[in-house]
């Protein structure tokens, strides 16, 4: 069985010295069970024997393409750079826009 840190219901002391460094190194960051039966958001752990601790599953990024052609004018929305491509003038540049958490980046694709 593969150990995963999004859904540890075992106190920190009681994992397997692997699965300690498992969700010790887990990247998206932690949150902890506390006495009031809810999880908090955690930046330090203090990793105590008797806490549960558990990984903060991966941000979910939404991207979408859309071609912005001569005079600002904004054509379809696409749901990959393969599509927008496709429908791609001469006189446009492909825009990527990707939503993470609430947050929107928009990069230049061509």
């Amino acid at each position: 069985m593969t150990f995963d840190p999004t859904t540890n219901r075992i106190p920190f002391g009681l994992l397997t010295p692997e699965e300690q460094a498992t969700l010790k190194a887990w990247p998206h960051g932690w949150v902890y069970w506390n006495c009031y039966g809810a999880f908090w958001d955690v930046c330090n752990p203090t990793w105590s024997t008797n806490g549960h601790f558990r990984g903060k599953p991966a941000p979910k990024v939404t991207s979408y393409w859309f071609n912005i052609h001569s005079g600002n004018i904004i054509g379809h929305v696409w749901n990959s750079q393969a599509d927008a491509s496709c429908h791609t003038r001469s006189d446009s540049v492909i825009m990527r826009m990707d939503i993470c958490n609430g947050e929107v980046t928009v990069t230049k694709e061509t």
